[in-house]
């Protein structure tokens, strides 16, 4: 089975993400020829994921402009996609609206280039945009089994005594198996297993008291890729916990 950047979502593809309750499954088994079998998992949630031109996202307004730039995302060939769920996402007293990722898709790779959102608290609304010094290299094209990569990516936001957050990533990323998956929603043969296994180191302050202090955080993300599909079909991520992957 291959992926290729064709294969994956476009201006216009909407799906439906069902958040799963959790149970004893075994997520790491990988190899050939692998049947994994997840057809018990049971939704819990669901949400919206819908894709667009970084155009259409509505924020490009001429003040937003003025006062971030963010039209260097729709400056040539910087961005061509965008993507949403509409969630919100309460921080303590403030929350987060209308989040928009902006990604650069070619035949080689899909990279995350730039995010938005708007930040409330005390009923006034602040946009925000993330500066991505290092654009994260989500995939490299084409997926096939065995294939490896490496990437590292780095960007800061900051809004003056409401929020700052500075991130660095370093991501290895490996194809480790292929076979037949199983979901709840239909069984999908030459699947792909893509395994992301990622070094986070964070800071985080929030109305001016740190949260996070260059805490590192390592992380992996388990996803299944059929090329008759535009998005993964299952997405697993596990935290390391004293030495073992906790899903």
């Amino acid at each position: 089975s291959t992926y290729y950047s064709s294969n994956y979502a476009a201006t216009g593809d909407t799906f439906n993400i069902t958040g799963a309750v959790l149970d004893t499954l075994d997520f790491d088994t990988t190899g050939t020829d692998i049947t994994w079998d997840y057809s018990t998992l049971t939704g819990n949630s669901q949400k919206k994921l819908i894709h667009r031109s970084p155009g259409q996202t509505g924020v490009s307004t001429l003040p937003w402009f003025l006062a971030y730039g963010i039209f260097n995302y729709y400056a040539g060939s910087n961005v061509n996609l965008s993507s949403t769920d509409g969630s919100t996402i309460a921080i303590g007293t403030i929350q987060q609206t209308n989040p928009n990722d902006y990604l650069l898709k070619t035949d080689a790779f899909l990279r995350l280039k730039g995010t938005s959102f708007n930040l409330s608290l005390n009923g006034l609304t602040y946009p925000v945009v993330t500066n991505y010094t290092k654009p994260d290299t989500l995939y490299r094209y084409p997926l096939t089994y065995n294939s490896t990569s490496r990437s590292t990516a780095a960007y800061t936001l900051s809004v003056p005594t409401l929020i700052y957050r500075k991130v660095e990533l370093n991501r290895r990323d490996t194809v480790k198996g292929w076979g037949t998956l199983i979901t709840p929603y239909g069984t999908f043969a030459n699947c792909l297993k893509y395994v992301s296994t990622v070094t986070e180191i964070d800071s985080l302050s929030i109305l001016d008291t740190p949260i996070l202090s260059a805490d590192t955080i390592r992380y992996r993300e388990l996803k299944w890729f059929s090329p008759t599909k535009k998005y993964q079909l299952l997405t697993v991520c596990q935290l390391l916990i004293g030495g073992f992957f906790v899903t």
